[in-house]
């Protein structure tokens, strides 16, 4: 699979750093914009406000939304507006007045709409916190050095599926290690990715059958208390909370 993998490593790297680029741009764009709206200093239009505000082009688009932008949270009144379609001139005219009437309700639209957004870009910064450690860890951390590790066992529960299959997956693949000490409670499962691991990656494998679930700690594999392990990961939907200590070994159920 050498080949193969070398181009399916340099192929996948180059549409993920393309999609990387286009999402780090929208990113610079909903920042430009969050920091003009929440963050920057608006012009003080006060001296302003006792004159004409001349605006074309009024009755729709950028030039709509500039007017309506201005008498509603900048409190400008005094409008002389020009634009070729009398009908639509009028109707932006009526709507104008209606600001001189809306304050109260203005303000409480105002208030509601910044703590709804602000819930939202919360939200919406977590996520980005979450993918942006993601992407670090992924592209730019330095690797733990597994050197020392790799003479020694890697123990993983919970391996047959999920995250501990991924896990084991990654430490063959990329990491170079070879052995590995599997414990699960589908016989079947565990054989499966024991032979997968055995063709795939010539890892030497021992497994173990035990459910975290029912099975009492006492019963844990006796050789577990004498094996010199390198790399322990538990990855149980169990959340007892326990820590059992089996030899050398220490399994920490969260």
């Amino acid at each position: 699979m050498g080949i193969f993998s070398l181009i399916y490593e340099y192929v996948w790297w180059f549409i993920t750093s393309y999609f990387m680029f286009r999402f780090g741009k929208f990113l610079y764009i909903v920042s430009q914009s969050i920091y003009g709206h929440f963050f920057s200093t608006p012009y003080d239009l006060t001296p302003l406000l006792d004159k004409w505000t001349v605006v074309t082009g009024c009755t729709d688009g950028i030039g709509r939304a500039y007017i309506e932008e201005l008498a509603k949270t900048r409190g400008v009144r005094k409008f002389y507006l020009i634009a070729r379609n009398k009908s639509k001139l009028e109707k932006v005219k009526e709507e104008l007045g209606e600001f001189a009437i809306m304050g109260i309700f203005s303000l409480i639209y105002e208030y509601v709409w910044w703590f709804i957004t602000s819930y939202f870009m919360f939200r919406f910064g977590k996520f980005l916190y979450i993918v942006s450690q993601s992407i670090y860890g992924h592209f730019f951390s330095t690797p733990y050095d597994l050197t020392p590790l790799l003479d020694k066992w890697t123990v993983v529960t919970g391996c047959t599926d999920g995250t501990g299959r991924a896990y084991i997956e990654e430490l063959a693949k990329t990491r170079g290690v070879r052995k590995f000490y599997l414990i699960a409670r589908n016989k079947s499962k565990l054989e499966k990715v024991k032979e997968e691991l055995e063709s795939r990656y010539k890892a030497e494998i021992k497994t173990a059958i035990f459910d975290f679930e029912n099975d009492e700690y006492t019963k844990l594999p006796e050789e577990l208390k004498t094996i010199e392990a390198g790399i322990l990961e538990v990855f149980s939907p169990i959340n007892t909370g326990e820590k059992v200590k089996t030899g050398n070994i220490a399994l920490i159920f969260l």
